[in-house]
């Protein structure tokens, strides 16, 4: 049962969320909540005694860190499933824009945003290491991307040498459709 916040008449309630560990947008919506409330917590250790869990500055601020992060990973997660418009097209855009992301993070981030980003990497790495059709097709066939799109993407998503065997299955698939 989640946690209740409740502050005062001017702010909302909100109830604190757990995390469910195999979503990162889950992540980000159990550490905002808290985050949009920390003078709450802060009010609430200077009036209780008992309440011995204030986290830290520190601890704040890896939390801020943390969901300025994943913070992307939400959005991506909104905009891929969307309800009330097509969405195979916009996944290659958003997978691209995530990786790029966990790159950034694993070459120049903190060491605990290093360690989270270089996990985050091998598991978005197992699950999109190989060419997803779908998603690859439902590119090419947005008269926007068409190959340009794949292409730009697969140089980045893959090693140099492994890009061009990547777009072969596309290019294969395709001709093999139509």
């Amino acid at each position: 049962m989640p946690l209740r916040v409740d502050c005062t008449s001017s702010m909302p309630k909100k109830n604190l969320l757990l995390d469910v560990t195999t979503r990162w947008n889950a992540t980000y919506a159990m550490l905002s909540t808290p985050l949009e409330f920390k003078e709450v917590f802060v009010n609430y250790a200077g009036r209780k005694s008992t309440y011995t869990t204030l986290p830290s500055e520190e601890d704040w601020k890896k939390v801020e860190d943390v969901c300025s992060f994943l913070a992307l990973f939400n959005e991506a997660t909104k905009i891929i499933s969307g309800s009330e418009y097509p969405t195979s097209n916009l996944f290659l855009s958003e997978l691209f824009g995530i990786k790029e992301a966990l790159e950034v993070v694993v070459l120049d981030g903190s060491d605990y945003m290093m360690a989270m980003a270089m996990k985050m990497k091998r598991k978005f790495d197992k699950y999109w290491g190989t060419c997803n059709l779908l998603i690859s097709i439902g590119v090419v066939l947005d008269p926007r991307y068409k190959m340009k799109l794949l292409e730009f993407s697969f140089n980045s998503i893959y090693f140099p040498d492994e890009t061009p065997r990547q777009m072969k299955i596309v290019r294969d698939t395709l001709y093999e459709l139509y």
